[in-house]
């Protein structure tokens, strides 16, 4: 199998690092990366600090530097430009990639996103099956993105009419990338909406997990036993420093139940990447509302899982969010979390077992916190894991994936041969749609 990726630090690569190393051992792995150090740091999403590395659970790992063009240029022309300029480069990279692969007789080829062209143009190129897991469709292209305070209208309005001509061309070429794929996998049903009503296609559903022996509880009290006592008020938001993760509503919400507890209140972020000048925002409403806030940049798992241990409360305030590892991950740590009631959201978090689902407003959220502080839940922290624990396995997602990825590489191509004749690295499938969605986890049945 060819397995290639261009995603930046955060849930994506994460999940592909947990899928890839839980792979069965007749999957033999060849990753095909870009190194994008040269632009990476000019662009909105740069590199954290804390990489997952890959290398230790495929056969070999092929690197290839961008054009020379885009490592000189990208520089000088400020971050759109590098962001342009990285796209371009990487759709010569992924091209010159798809005609290795397709030469060296691959199976199959399982391709993610590209962190410039938010898509995977290498299936263009590609003549060997090719199944691509998507995270979300080619959000930029089909929504409306979150206003940001700080930035005049009339600046934004250029950005926008500047912008309009390339992401035209952008959204036309995600749509031949999408079409060219063979099958199309994805992280929830509500992903697999959006990526039908984008593309006009049939995903199959399949579940993401978590790592229950490193996400898992220390205290056995039941939740909110002595949450009204404790100060400070400690609340959890995990995601990239980005306006649609919600963090500015994450500190206005632990800003409304503090104040209703008289807590002093802190919120805790942990992230990844950064869009520039964020940080800055956040500290300023901080600040406004009184509220501690302390950010932890490219932390490993343990440390994660600590500050999920510590915190009373996860905040997933992100805007439609398509699944949402934060979720499962507070919830193995036996931390309750208070999710906008949008999006993958619905699907991990079951109202009043694990967490409450609240409105998109700080009051709803603030509430939902208030709830678990005074000990509405009536569960303990070992409970909440046990529910994942069962529920949501990384085992369990990697074995769903090989066996999609065998079907794309055993079906030929209407008219084709099968592949038992075909010539030697000529292996083709057409795209029948899902053969069966995963089967939903238990949590919502027993909750019923």
């Amino acid at each position: 199998m060819a397995l290639f990726h261009g995603l930046p630090p955060g849930g994506a690569l994460r999940a592909l690092y947990e899928v890839v190393k839980r792979f069965p051992p007749d999957l033999q792995v060849d990753l095909f990366t870009a190194d994008l150090a040269p632009v990476d740091r000019f662009t909105d999403l740069a590199a954290g600090t804390y990489h997952l590395d890959l290398s230790g659970s495929v056969a070999s790992t092929r690197s290839y530097e961008l054009p020379g063009a885009a490592r000189a240029l990208a520089p000088r022309l400020g971050r759109i430009g590098a962001f342009v300029v990285g796209g371009e480069g990487m759709r010569r990279v992924q091209k010159q990639m798809a005609r290795d692969i397709n030469h060296d007789g691959y199976n199959v080829a399982y391709v993610h996103a590209c962190r410039f062209s938010l898509s995977v143009p290498i299936a263009e190129w590609l003549t060997v099956p090719c199944v691509f897991y998507a995270q979300e469709t080619r959000r930029v292209g089909f929504e409306a993105q979150p206003h940001r305070v700080s930035q005049q209208p009339n600046r934004q309005a250029l950005i926008r009419l500047l912008r309009r001509p390339y992401e035209s061309v952008c959204r036309r070429r995600d749509r031949r990338a999408v079409a060219a794929v063979d099958r199309v996998l994805c992280n929830s049903h509500f992903s697999a909406d959006m990526l039908t009503a984008a593309y006009g296609i049939d995903p199959v559903v399949c579940y993401l997990g978590v790592d229950d022996n490193v996400f898992r509880p220390s205290d056995e009290l039941p939740i909110g036993s002595s949450a009204l006592s404790a100060s400070p008020l400690r609340v959890l938001s995990v995601g990239a420093l980005h306006p649609v993760k919600g963090h500015d509503l994450a500190l206005a919400a632990t800003a409304h139940a503090a104040s209703a507890t008289s807590a002093r209140g802190e919120l805790h972020v942990v992230y990844e990447r950064e869009r520039p000048g964020y940080a800055s925002e956040l500290n300023g409403l901080a600040r406004s509302l009184g509220i501690e806030l302390r950010l932890h940049r490219g932390i490993p798992d343990e440390s994660l899982a600590h500050l999920y241990r510590s915190a009373q409360v996860t905040v997933c305030a992100a805007r439609l969010e398509p699944f949402g590892l934060t979720v499962l991950e507070s919830t193995g740590c036996g931390t309750p979390v208070v999710a906008i009631a949008q999006g993958g959201y619905r699907e991990t978090v079951i109202d009043g077992v694990n967490g409450y689902l609240a409105e998109r407003n700080a009051a709803s959220l603030g509430e939902g916190i208030i709830r678990i502080m005074r000990g509405d839940l009536k569960t303990t922290p070992a409970a909440l894991h046990a529910l994942v624990s069962r529920d949501w396995s990384w085992d369990v997602a990697a074995e769903r994936i090989a066996d999609q990825l065998r079907l794309a590489a055993s079906k030929p191509k209407s008219g084709e041969r099968p592949a038992s004749s075909a010539p030697t690295g000529s292996v083709t499938t057409e795209f029948t749609g899902p053969a069966s969605t995963s089967a939903v986890p238990h949590l919502k049945e027993e909750a019923q």
